[in-house]
């Protein structure tokens, strides 16, 4: 490298301070988490989803996670139509009992001709809007299929998107990202190299319960963010 080196030796990266992850839930999720989430269609993974980062943006406890603080989040949606999606937001509002002013949420029938995140013009877009927000401490893409352009079997469209989620993490912005399975439905669609840069990978299969309309399990397949005294924060749900 040009100019002095980095840190290279044991000495020198004991000494290195290094900020602490600023979490918005537990001790799993944070302003720098890249998480994959592997479910299924139809099996909860938008319910899931807007009530995971409308509790963020409350400052809210969820499931057996603390609430850290309040957190401004940016919801995009891909896939249903924007009556549906009103739809989930007001249930996710009425099982919350109240309104979170840091939650944002973006249909993409709202843009006319939303380009594929997994192009510049589609990431120029998302970016704008996070400016006009007035920044976001995390962003939900709901879902990889349907945001992304390209074959899914390889390693392609990811791999064009993967310098923007990058970007989107020195920024301090955490992201979920949404997959679905094949007719395998123990392994997201395609390739595995979108689990490679991404820290936390969650897989959900389907749990019957006849007095629920939505039951699943949740297990964290990869967790870099685990250790020994937060596991519990880890266990499948």
């Amino acid at each position: 490298p040009a100019g002095p080196l980095p840190p290279l030796t044991i000495e020198e990266w004991l000494d290195r301070v290094l900020p602490p992850p600023d979490f918005l839930m537990g001790d799993w999720l944070s302003t720098t988490s890249r998480v994959l989430l592997v479910g299924a269609t139809g099996l909860g993974k938008t319910n899931f989803g807007l009530a995971l980062v409308m509790h963020v943006a409350a400052g809210a406890n969820f499931l057996h996670w603390r609430g850290r603080r309040p957190g401004r989040v940016l919801y995009i949606d891909g896939e249903m139509p924007r009556r549906l999606f009103k739809q989930r937001i007001a249930d996710a509002v009425e099982r919350l009992g109240e309104r979170p002013a840091g939650f944002h949420a973006l249909s993409h029938e709202d843009i006319e001709g939303f380009a594929p995140l997994n192009t510049p013009a589609g990431q120029a877009c998302i970016d704008r809007l996070i400016k006009q927000i007035g920044g976001v401490d995390f962003v939900v893409f709901d879902a990889i299929m349907c945001l992304t352009v390209g074959d899914m079997k390889d390693g392609e469209p990811w791999a064009q998107t993967m310098p923007w989620v990058r970007s989107l993490t020195k920024r301090n912005i955490g992201q979920l990202w949404l997959h679905h399975t094949g007719h395998d439905t123990s392994r997201g669609y395609g390739d595995k190299t979108k689990e490679w840069q991404l820290d936390t990978v969650l897989h959900m299969e389907a749990v019957e319960n006849a007095e629920t309309d939505v039951s699943f399990s949740l297990e964290f397949r990869k967790a870099r963010e685990r250790t020994p005294a937060t596991r519990a924060d880890f266990q499948t749900t």
